[in-house]
């Protein structure tokens, strides 16, 4: 999947069919609360029809789902909306649910039964981008989030009676040992998926840290290995549902949708901007020749619709599926979105040229 610029570069009769597909739809959308959550939402809620979303939301530092939901609202991010409608008009389109990951039998989001039964009987569209991005995450943890919550949330789409797509949040780097990667699931780790859980589940943390690099290989860190294991477990375990992956690159601050350059982290580039800048790093390791693989958060969410509509389209056209015994997945692999622009137009030593370009006045202040 090449990156297009804007909504100009699409033709209207392929945009009315992406919106009339999304009107009046129920969205179940896990990792609402990260940086790509929080902008995928807001499109939703601004440019979408859609019935209900449904914000699957964790218990953090002692605050319910409603409590997260009401300051995500109050974000700079959500000021267009809120001229249009209050937090609580917002709130009559948004319904947190409270999810756990802990849950003793490994299967299932944690939620009570009356919310589940909704869940099942309303959702049409799931989008999974609930992840530990850690790179130095735990092995352990990265595995039961990334590898173990996805399992959890696919066994959720199996029971829904209107599923119509389900669009998984990987990333371009679940491969990264790779000199070319193409749109499919590398099914090459040491262990399938399903014993990496298992093991995870019998051994300490200190004790899967012992395995870390037998598991690991060639890639680098924990969060590439549970997201390429996320990935083969989908292609062995869910490719009857009507589910996709989608690699984007290095997620940078919004372009201008809703409003221009913002962020809520100093991950990535966006941190390495501001050290650089204040005079803090002064040296950066690395080829200035290599292409930066960089896509603003806004280009990257208007991907991630189309991918949910495309799903659903490639599901109805190859109509059901067959019975997974009868190898289902050798004959349909799961569709996977590899989201980067298809020209080298953007190398890393271009883009820390650029840094200093409207930081005049801090640059006289360095910390030489």
């Amino acid at each position: 999947m090449a990156a297009k610029g804007n909504s100009a570069d699409v033709n209207a009769p392929e945009l009315n069919r992406v919106l009339s597909f999304y009107r009046n739809s129920t969205i179940l959308l896990t990792g609402g609360t990260g940086f790509l959550g929080k902008v995928l939402l807001e499109k939703i809620l601004r440019c979408l029809s859609v019935r209900k979303v449904f914000l699957a939301v964790r218990i953090k530092d002692g605050r319910k789902p409603a409590e997260r939901l009401q300051e995500l609202l109050k974000d700079a991010l959500f000021d267009r909306l809120r001229q249009d409608a209050t937090v609580e008009q917002l709130l009559e389109r948004v319904e947190p649910v409270e999810i756990s990951l802990e849950a003793g039998d490994g299967a299932g989001l944690g939620m009570d039964e009356a919310t589940e039964t909704r869940l099942l009987q309303q959702t049409d569209i799931i989008f999974n981008v609930l992840a530990s991005v850690k790179f130095n995450e735990s092995i352990k943890n990265a595995v039961d989030t990334n590898v173990g919550g996805t399992r959890r949330v696919l066994q959720l789409a199996r029971r829904m009676q209107r599923l119509k797509a389900v669009v998984h949040v990987s990333t371009l780097y679940s491969n990264c040992d790779r000199t070319h990667i193409r749109e499919r699931v590398y099914d090459d780790t040491l262990l399938r998926p399903e014993s990496v859980l298992n093991l995870s589940k019998l051994l300490s943390a200190d004790e899967m840290d012992g395995l870390q690099h037998c598991l690991l290989g060639s890639l680098p860190n924990t969060y590439t290995y549970s997201k390429k294991c996320a990935e083969s477990l989908i292609q062995q375990h869910f490719s009857d549902l009507p589910v996709g992956i989608f690699r984007p690159p290095i997620v940078l601050s919004t372009y201008r949708e809703p409003i221009a350059g913002w962020t809520d982290n100093l991950n990535g580039p966006a941190g390495l901007c501001l050290w650089t800048v204040k005079g803090y790093v002064r040296v950066i390791y690395g080829n200035g020749r290599k292409k930066a693989n960089l896509v603003p958060v806004d280009y990257c969410v208007n991907a991630l619709l189309v991918a949910g509509f495309d799903v659903a389209d490639r599901s109805m056209a190859r109509g059901p599926a067959p019975d997974s015994r009868s190898g289902w997945e050798t004959v349909q692999p799961v569709p996977v979105y590899n989201y980067l622009y298809d020209r080298p137009n953007l190398t890393w030593g271009r883009y820390m040229g650029t840094v200093s370009m409207g930081f005049d006045g801090w640059i006289k202040r360095l910390c030489w």
